[in-house]
């Protein structure tokens, strides 16, 4: 019997599940990856007595169609020490449901909505706050290992780049050299087809998922991964269709570097500090001219120039070359 005791040991060790635990912090704020299972709990820990004048909270997020459900028990001082719900990232969003004194939660969002769970105790009487479990249900974006393309550059205008025209809904891209902040339009040529954006590696963070077009943004400056999938299931199909990302807040500057390279003959100005100021000022002027934020003719971009020179010109007073 006893050279049979390790064994079952082992076995035990391997039939307990470790399941991740996540505590609303005593001040500030952390978050939970969409599709995460965990269970949430007030600072000091499951089960344990909380400290006074906590105000915390944590971010559960959340991509369509999946959705979020917060169930266990609560105990808090009843009026004095709140857990509260709230839709979207931050406790500025709208309040869903407020609990204090004992008793337990059974909340369940909408289909991508992410939800923040706040804690806040006042100066006095502790309890043992929440435990809760957190389940996702249906999909959190999909994740596909094989990389199709080869890793190409951002697009530097808004014109739709090709990234490959025999696009299987089992691949994914990556796409390096974006910037905070730039926007995306994200396509496949085969109706419903469902993308997932990613960040930092093939299987990071979801940054947007949903049907074509997707339209998106970075959070960060990464590189981002771009998966294709036949449903939000992550269904694959091995069947060729044309793949494209537009860089949709990128201008069009077909004549921008002719601009730069100023013609002008009067000597007193023909120094370095003209020319920035000049490149300076038809930068700004350009930029707010709106008919550059989409697709132009080479014509109708040209007349747009000559009409920013001829401002140039009045402004600065200067003697300028035929253009």
């Amino acid at each position: 019997m006893k050279k049979h005791i390790p064994i079952i040991i082992l076995f035990l060790l391997f039939c307990i599940e470790v399941s991740s635990q996540t505590l609303i912090p005593f001040s500030g704020s952390n978050s939970v990856a969409c599709g995460t299972n965990t269970t949430l709990c007030t600072h000091a820990g499951c089960g344990a007595t909380y400290s006074n004048n906590a105000n915390g909270y944590t971010v559960l997020n959340a991509i369509a169609p999946a959705t979020i459900t917060i169930s266990g028990s609560y105990s808090t001082e009843a009026n004095y020490d709140y857990i509260r719900i709230y839709a979207g990232v931050g406790t500025g969003g709208t309040l869903l449901a407020t609990y204090h004194g004992s008793g337990t939660i059974n909340y369940t969002g909408t289909a991508g909505q992410t939800l923040t769970v706040s804690f806040t105790s006042d100066g006095s009487v502790t309890s043992t706050g929440l435990n809760a479990s957190v389940t996702y249900g249906g999909s959190c974006g999909c994740i596909n290992t094989s990389l199709y393309p080869t890793a190409f550059a951002v697009p530097t205008n808004n014109t739709p780049y090709t990234i490959t025209t025999c696009q299987y809904q089992s691949e994914y891209n990556q796409m390096t050299g974006v910037t905070a902040g730039q926007t995306f339009q994200s396509t496949a040529s085969i109706a419903g087809t469902y993308i997932t954006v990613r960040s930092g590696t093939y299987n990071g963070a979801v940054v947007a998922a949903g049907s074509t077009p997707l339209s998106w943004t970075a959070p960060s400056a990464n590189t981002y991964f771009i998966h294709y999938n036949t449903n939000s299931s992550c269904g694959v199909a091995s069947v060729c269709m044309t793949s494209t990302i537009t860089c949709t807040s990128c201008i069009i500057l077909y004549r921008f570097q002719a601009i730069i390279h100023i013609h002008y003959v009067a000597a007193p100005f023909t120094n370095m500090r003209v020319l920035v100021t000049m490149q300076i000022m038809l930068t700004a002027i350009l930029f707010y001219i709106p008919v550059l934020q989409v697709m132009l003719s080479e014509y109708q971009v040209l007349v747009r120039v000559r009409h920013a020179v001829t401002m140039c010109k009045y402004i600065m007073g200067l003697v300028w070359a035929p253009f």
